[in-house]
């Protein structure tokens, strides 16, 4: 088969491989008659040309999907602007269209949805007009003042309005009237920057308070949010290619040990009429605050700015120092513990004085007012921020937090001992959840405060397999106590339930079985009405979906991969796998893939390990493929995970040797055709594999790697290596420049691949290592896509990339 073939059969295969008939973004919806109902999106298969995503309920007794509405919604079809495009960047998401409903945000109390859809927003509530099914009718859009994108939309905690960033400015909507309005003008509020969104899973910094004061004619909400300056930030200059030059596009990138964004918090209260009002002009109602001691003053080794949130009265907020060991989280009364700012002009002014107060004798700083410290955490290794919280209903005392104090994710019941005048006295803490075993940091807390009982995500039985578990938070209960209410040998996930943690809804698969999408009952036992804790039974409500559509599409035999362990040298368990191509001979031609670098885990007892599409494909072509999660992976704990701490690079690869000479002494990998290949952290060790060990690896397919950790950025780097001027020589030891010299010379034995806009791990790090191996003479392929950022997202240039990669295989294997 050809190069043109090769890429036409990929293109091919990615069409007709299609995972968007699974239930997607479940949630639960109680409707007006205390019905419960279970929302997702799925799709129209009806309209085969067209088939649209809609909105659909589950039938709980026969498992049949109904749909929300009927018929194609007529829509004008627009361009994401470029915010919205970097934002898919750093959030991973799929920048392709997905006709109709892709998108829908829910009030739970109301029964109204919005659906943000092309561009465009429209509403409709769940609990009116349901026989009215033509989607045309039913959807009422909310026009825009202006063609600018709305992003970030979030309702308002008593579901009236929605708030959203429009241009680095927060807007809100009233939604009975749709009228928009504009709260603050600066071009710098509500937004995080660059270093927020991709090391920290933070998009936007604005909350709303479920403090809404009341009265006849209106209602005043409040809005904590932060204003970032990034105006001491480095800037890095990013070629963007047009039809005849280029066009030079300044990107804002704090490299390590350079100066980070600020961020200040600040709050703004507002109101809106109750009824639509003529001559109603939301900028007379609208008020500006800032703490009354700004946070960097009262705690001066804040750096980052990791959760913020608002209960009752009060915002919360966590931040971490640069070094990013110590963790606290803090407290703000809304009427007490902020002061108004006249206008935002005199912002500037605020901020220059608030500078010069900084620089006043640290004596005074001990005399200012400070905020209580809810939780301080403290580890030798890295603060890994995390989105576990819950504050129990109607108290503004009492709430369950995860850290990772003990080195692995466990669930801690806070309660504050506070005076009348809301002075915190004590704040007492006890272990919910014990054990060498982790909660998943992005797993929800599902709580039933009246049994005193909390579900969560977790993997006590084994790393390799997510389980839905329970535990009591009630007095005197054993931390090391819980129940998997989950099936052993199954991996779970897209857990939701309902308001009574009565019913949950799942995915559970493994590398035998289909995915199968279900819904469970939860039946508590009698003394559990008497908060004595014991295993609930779980029953099958019904099924709601089974996914077989790989089998369906792909060419060939799938057949899914064979697992193995082996012992570290350091005495840990290593977990891997590899998939047997079906009409080869032993000892295999081998292709591992690797990323090995921090919050990543490959390994795992799922159908997604079966169904990997690219992994297939490889195998099709004869390669047996391998993976292993080694020492410094993701979900074993701080402990497994900090062997990255000042040592990226160092350790990685050895596990990697260890498992495939294991593979190679069982006959199954051949020892002189081995091919490594990885992106990003997996393009690093690529080629640190090529230039330390290169009688052991024959080729390396290289995509925009990290060549040397200062042209990296700071919150991600300074976390795992610390800054290059205190650690000069870790910094140089952890640097692939270093070896480029011990690179095999006899022929081109890299495949180097990198995008020419790639705002994360910038070109310049391919750039210095071609000039490394120029230097040395190290032949190597280089590709350079033009219109790609950090990874290859273009269809085309996609099918081209990967029949590249099969050419360079087969040409060299």
């Amino acid at each position: 088969m050809n190069f043109l073939e090769k890429k036409e059969s990929l293109a091919k295969l990615f069409t007709h491989y299609d995972r968007s008939n699974k239930p997607r973004s479940p949630k639960w919806f109680q409707n007006k008659k205390g019905e419960d109902s279970l929302l997702f999106l799925g799709t129209n298969t009806k309209n085969k040309e067209k088939p649209d995503s809609n909105l659909f309920t589950l039938d709980l007794q026969s498992g049949e999907w109904n749909n929300q509405y009927e018929g194609s919604l007529t829509v004008k079809q627009t361009e994401l602007s470029k915010e919205e495009i970097l934002l898919k960047e750093r959030m991973r998401a799929s920048k392709s269209k997905t006709l109709g409903i892709s998108k829908y945000i829910l009030d739970d109390e109301s029964g109204k949805v919005l659906y943000p859809i092309e561009g465009q927003l429209f509403q409709d509530n769940l609990n009116e007009d349901l026989e009215n099914k033509d989607i045309n009718k039913r959807l009422k859009e909310i026009p825009k003042v202006n063609d600018a994108a709305r992003m970030h939309l979030t309702l308002s905690t008593d579901g009236h309005l929605v708030s959203f960033l429009r241009k680095r400015n927060i807007w809100v909507i009233d939604l009975a009237t749709g009228e928009e309005y504009q709260l603050t003008t600066d071009g710098k509020s509500g937004y995080q920057p660059f270093v927020m969104q991709e090391e920290f899973d933070l998009y936007k910094s604005f909350w709303w308070s479920s403090f809404i004061e009341e009265n006849e004619n209106e209602r005043i909400y409040s809005i904590v949010y932060l204003v970032t300056d990034e105006s001491m930030c480095t800037k890095y200059p990013i070629l963007n290619m047009k039809e005849h030059t280029f066009e030079v596009e300044e990107f804002l990138y704090p490299w390590e040990g350079t100066e980070n964004a600020k961020q200040e918090l600040r709050l703004v209260k507002f109101s809106i009429p109750k009824k639509k009002t003529n001559n109603f002009n939301i900028k007379e109602t609208v008020q500006y605050l800032k703490p009354h001691t700004p946070l960097k003053t009262a705690f001066q080794d804040l750096e980052y700015i990791i959760q913020v949130g608002c209960h009752l009265d009060f915002c919360w907020l966590q931040f971490i120092d640069r070094s990013q060991k110590h963790l606290k989280m803090i407290r703000l009364e809304i009427n007490e513990d902020f002061i108004e700012i006249n206008n935002e002009k005199e912002q500037e002014k605020e901020k220059l004085k608030e500078k010069e107060k900084e620089k006043e004798n640290e004596k005074e700083i001990k005399d200012l007012q400070k905020y209580p410290i809810l939780v301080q955490v403290d580890t030798e290794y890295w603060i890994n921020s995390t989105e576990i919280i819950y504050w129990f209903k109607n108290n503004r005392n009492k709430f369950l937090f995860a850290t990772e104090e003990t080195g692995f994710r466990h669930l801690y019941l806070y309660e504050i001992q506070e005076s009348q005048e809301k002075k915190i006295q004590k704040v007492v803490c006890k272990a919910i959840t014990a054990g060498d075993w982790i909660i998943y940091d992005t797993s929800k807390l599902f709580v039933d405060e009246s049994k005193e009982l909390v579900y969560y995500l977790a993997n006590p039985e084994s790393a390799l397999e997510k389980h839905l578990c329970v535990s009591s938070f009630a007095d005197g209960n054993d931390p090391n106590v819980f129940y998997m209410l989950t099936k052993q040998g199954f991996t779970h996930a897209n857990i939701e339930m309902n308001k009574d943690r009565t019913l949950f809804f799942c995915s559970f698969s493994n590398i035998e079985t289909d995915t199968e999408y279900s819904v469970f009952k939860i039946i508590q036992k009698e003394s559990q009405m008497n908060k004595k804790f014991e295993r609930p039974s779980v029953e099958k409500v019904v099924e709601c979906y089974s996914t077989r559509q790989l089998k369906e599409s792909f060419p060939g035999k799938i057949n899914p991969p064979k697992m193995f362990s082996f012992e570290s040298k350091t005495g840990e368990t290593i977990h891997g796998c590899y998939y047997e191509p079906v009409n080869a001979k032993r000892p295999y031609k081998t292709i591992l893939k690797i990323y090995n670098g921090p919050h990543v885990q490959y390994i795992t007892n799922s159908r997604m390990m079966t169904i990997s599409l690219r992994t297939q494909f490889l195998v099709l072509e004869g390669y047996c493929v391998v993976l292993i999660d080694g020492r410094g992976s993701w979900n074993r704990g701080l402990k497994f995970e900090g062997y990255h701490k000042l040592n990226m690079g160092g350790f990685e690869l050895e596990d990697q040797i260890q498992g495939l000479q294991m593979l190679i002494d069982k006959g199954i990998v051949h020892k002189e055709k081995i091919v490594i290949y990885g992106w990003s952290y997996g393009g690093y060790m690529t080629a640190m594999a090529l230039a330390k060990y290169p009688d052991f690896f024959s080729y390396g397919i290289c995509g925009a790697p990290v060549t040397h950790w200062s042209i990296y950025d700071t919150g991600y780097t300074e976390r795992y290596m610390s800054n290059s001027k205190l650690e000069k020589e870790v910094y140089e030891k952890s640097s692939v420049l270093k070896y480029v010299p011990n690179m095999k010379k006899d022929k081109a034995r890299m495949f180097l691949i990198h995008g020419l806009i790639d705002e994360n791990v910038h070109l310049t790090n391919s750039t210095r290592l071609i000039q490394c191996m120029y230097d040395n003479s190290v032949p190597f392929e280089f590709q350079l896509y033009p219109k790609e950022r950090h990874g290859v997202g273009n269809y085309n240039s996609y099918c081209f990339l990967q029949a590249s990669i099969l050419n360079f295989l087969s040409k060299n294997l």
